[in-house]
């Protein structure tokens, strides 16, 4: 975030489209999954849809993909984006330089933030980069699909508690597919 220009994702505008409140739910995991799923495919879903069916599965798998409406885990997104047709990775202690590939083609970025005292997670769409107003994300703890900025240092505050943890969603042809979501949605 060195230079003085406002960088943002080539996909800002479709992820604003397709954005998901999640509401006093839990459910940030399968908004922010949901938002990009139909932001790039043609086969949409309700991102409660999603919800409770990671909530029947949650039983099935160790580790879990979720805890019952709860905590969706970052490798449990990555298996449902995967399932989506998208090419998706997580990791650990992710650099700050990182996020500056937020404008790169074919690439989103998903933050994890939180805090353990008290006990929270959220991920955030990270769609831009401001050296003034600092990262910018859509965000489905919010109603509204605007750009939410967050200060900088409270930003890296919150994504450090969390082990720096970044999702990354590759999109290519075969995200563009119709291909059917049943297997993920039970629909």
């Amino acid at each position: 975030m060195q230079n003085h220009l406002t960088v943002y994702s080539p996909y800002t505008g479709q992820l604003q489209q397709h954005h998901f409140f999640q509401n006093q739910t839990n459910d940030c995991g399968p908004c922010v999954i949901a938002t990009i799923n139909n932001a790039l495919q043609t086969r949409p879903f309700h991102f409660y849809t999603l919800s409770q069916a990671l909530n029947r599965y949650t039983s099935k798998r160790l580790p879990p993909d979720r805890l019952a409406n709860s905590a969706t885990f970052p490798w449990g997104m990555v298996r449902i984006l995967r399932q989506l047709g998208f090419s998706a990775s997580w990791r650990l202690w992710a650099k700050p330089k990182d996020l500056q590939r937020v404008s790169t083609p074919g690439l989103i970025l998903v933050t994890i933030t939180g805090q353990w005292s008290p006990l929270w997670a959220h991920y955030m769409l990270l769609v831009a980069l401001d050296p003034h107003r600092g990262p910018g994300f859509i965000n489905p703890a919010l109603p509204q699909p605007e750009i939410d900025w967050r200060p900088q240092a409270q930003f890296f505050k919150e994504w450090n508690a969390f082990g720096r943890q970044l999702v990354e969603i590759r999109v290519n042809s075969r995200a563009y597919t119709d291909k059917s979501n049943s297997s993920v949605t039970g629909q």
